[in-house]
């Protein structure tokens, strides 16, 4: 069986033991806040530990959830997870539903892991109510996916899985075959616990086959990989039990039981195992029988008949009543043993054992004689019917091999024909690719020409750019000097000749002293107005900003104005530093805008523009250009070169752009260019944004 965990239901398993740890008061809290959303996985979770009529109850619910369930994705996962919940809840009739949902919506998701899961579920299920062609189809199903999926352990598996359902319509040599295969894949992924049950079935099936020496090989290396898996008394008991069958066969009884009694003496196993418990007591009590050692023989016989009662082993039973019946014919007592024989008969019709029937049959020909005839034709009628089911059942597995065989065949004819179209493809694909290079070769021409003319271009610009700030430069520096020069020959002298004046004032106190010196004072006012006037000239001169692009920009719209008579507005912040933004900013929404003024005007016939910039607060340049043109119908206009080239601009400035116009009413372009891209630019963007 294969355990399978939905992602969300194991998220939501980790939430309710996490909430565990904090406090019985958070438990519903947690539950509820992890699987609110989620009604399936909330049926799944709910009251799962403490009664198991309710556990059953959720899981109902959580079918019904799933079935409404939209999400093929997670259809699938819960399907699958609901069909493994009820098989191992043996409830039959839900888990045909959540398998069939399961498969169906893997499928549908084209998830071969999910698809596969399904089969195995379904072989498992097949398997338990003893429908052994069923069961193998779908284990064969499972393995052909893992095959193609390279999932050797669940291959594996399944190959061993199919060995066991073979092995219940006695086709031992195939059985044996693919435990074999099995044995192969396990090996290299040192899977001890699967190469003992491998080992073992290995053992059962040779010893049907009555190969005696080679089963004994094979339990001996069981024993060998149990002791590298993790130890198990119980598997240990299981393998000794049947090495003491296998010595049963032989007629060995002394060595069979030895190996029954050291199965007797595994620790605990009564209460680990019951059922292994009272086989072994009971072939421990036919092997003494078989040595004519009858002390205790049928209280040994009898003990081992409660404790499969009581357990309801009604297949091992039958086998006990039947021994039994075997051991008081040779006591004599044909009432009691033609009793317990009918019992036999009776027990193993119950439990389909139809081997053992056969058996009893043939015992009862012994104990009652009168009834022989009857019992020889019912023996004969039945093994009649069970060589035909059993041809049946093995043609039936056959076609099964068959079809997966003619499946194999197929995909090999459609792999070699997938070569061949392939090949074809690849022909087909080298001229597409040679013709596309040829296109693309000259599409690259025509693009490099295209560049080097807006390197041209830009090139210009930017030549315009440092001539316009060199002048703003010159007139500063001119600005400066002129400033200094007044300092320095008209305030510094005017200064100098009063010090010089109160100096010979200072030792004379005459009324024309007294006069001269409050001239001089009148003088210092004087020459104090003219440094404040200076100052404020140095402030103003200091303080204004000149801007290099924004002239730029000023410049070329007063050109169309002039050539073309269109009115401008242009708007913008004179806080900000617009000559800090980066070169190819500043050329590129140059050569925009001057595209976009040229449509105006040759397109448009529009009469007046108006420009804005301004900066947004998530750091991103908006120029917004608008004017009162004739409009058009952007989705019907068909982008032409000067639409192609603001495109281009704008995509190497990493930013977007937009176009609305309506007919009658104007056309507005907008561009946004993010500074944040620019990385000589970051400190100015800072200001900018605090700016606006």
């Amino acid at each position: 069986m294969q355990l399978k965990l939905n992602p969300q239901f194991l998220i939501s398993s980790i939430a309710i033991l996490f909430s565990l740890s904090c406090g019985n008061d958070n438990l519903n809290t947690s539950v509820q806040r992890v699987v609110s959303q989620d009604s399936v996985g909330y049926w799944i979770l709910k009251d799962n530990a403490q009664n198991n009529t309710i556990y059953e109850e959720n899981l109902r619910k959580a079918l019904s959830a799933v079935q409404e369930e939209k999400n093929d994705s997670l259809k699938a996962n819960y399907a699958s997870d609901l069909s493994l919940k009820f098989l191992m809840k043996k409830d039959s009739i839900n888990f045909k539903k959540a398998n069939k949902l399961a498969l169906f919506s893997a499928q549908k998701i084209k998830d071969s892991s999910k698809i596969a899961a399904a089969h195995w579920d379904a072989g498992d299920f097949f398997r338990d109510y003893n429908v052994a062609d069923s069961a193998y189809f779908h284990y064969n199903a499972a393995h052909k996916i893992y095959k193609e999926l390279n999932k050797d352990y669940n291959s594996g598996r399944m190959l061993y899985n199919m060995s066991l359902a073979l092995t219940t319509i006695k086709d031992y040599t195939t059985a044996e075959t693919y435990a074999i295969e099995a044995i192969k894949i396990f090996k290299p992924l040192k899977k001890h616990d699967k190469l003992y049950s491998c080992y073992n079935h290995l053992g059962i099936v040779s010893n049907n086959l009555k190969e005696y020496q080679k089963a004994l090989e094979y339990h001996q290396k069981a024993l060998e990989f149990l002791k590298k898996a993790d130890y198990n008394s119980v598997d240990e008991a299981r393998s000794k039990n049947n090495i003491g069958s296998v010595y049963l066969a032989q007629d060995r009884y002394e060595l069979a039981l030895k190996e029954f009694l050291e199965v007797l003496k595994s620790d605990s196993l009564f209460f680990k195992n019951t059922k292994l418990y009272a086989k072994a007591l009971s072939n421990a009590a036919y092997s003494r029988f078989k040595l004519k050692d009858t002390t205790e023989v049928r209280d040994l016989f009898e003990k081992a008949i409660v404790i499969k009662d009581s357990i309801r082993d009604t297949k091992a039973l039958s086998r006990s009543y039947y021994t039994m019946a075997e051991f008081l014919l040779s006591k004599k007592d044909s009432s009691t043993a033609l009793n317990f024989a009918k019992k036999a008969k009776k027990t193993s019709q119950a439990s389909d054992n139809n081997l053992r029937v056969l058996e009893t049959l043939g015992l009862l020909t012994k104990i009652d004689p009168k009834n022989a005839t009857a019992y020889t034709s019912e023996y004969i009628t039945l093994n009649d019917s069970l060589q035909i089911a059993e041809r049946r059942a093995r043609n039936k597995f056959e076609r099964i091999r068959f079809e997966t065989n003619e499946t194999l065949a197929e995909n090999e004819l459609l792999a070699r024909q997938k070569q061949l179209w392939t090949g074809i493809a690849a022909t087909l694909l080298l001229l597409a690719i040679s013709s596309f290079i040829i296109i693309d070769q000259r599409r690259k021409n025509e693009k490099l020409r295209f560049q080097e003319e807006q390197q041209a271009s830009n090139q210009k610009i930017f030549n315009m750019l440092l001539n316009e700030k060199s002048n703003i430069e010159e007139g500063k520096k001119l600005a400066q000097k002129r400033i200094s020069e007044e300092l320095h020959d008209a305030v510094q002298g005017r200064i100098q000749g009063i010090r010089m004046l109160l100096l010979g004032l200072n030792k004379r106190n005459t009324p024309e002293a007294i006069e001269q010196r409050g001239l001089a004072i009148s003088e210092l006012q004087d020459v104090q107005e003219e440094v404040r006037a200076i100052s404020h000239e140095l402030s103003h001169s200091a303080y204004q900003k000149i801007y290099g692009f924004i002239t730029t920009i000023q410049d070329l719209l007063n050109d169309v104005k002039e050539s073309a008579g269109l009115q401008s507005l242009f708007l913008f912040n004179e806080e900000v530093d617009w000559d800090g933004f980066d070169g190819d900013v500043k050329i590129n929404v140059y050569r925009i805008i001057q595209e976009s003024i040229q449509n105006c005007v040759k397109h448009a016939h529009a009469k007046n523009v108006e420009l804005t910039f301004s900066i947004q607060e998530d750091k991103v340049f908006k120029v917004v250009l608008k004017d009162d043109g004739k409009g058009f119908k952007v989705k019907n206009r068909k982008k032409g070169i000067g639409m192609r080239n603001i495109n281009s601009r704008v995509e190497k400035l990493k930013g977007s752009w937009e176009i609305n116009s309506t007919i009658g009413e104007g056309t507005t372009v907008i561009l946004y260019i993010p500074i944040k891209n620019h990385e000589q630019f970051h400190k100015a963007a800072e200001t900018i944004v605090a700016a606006s």
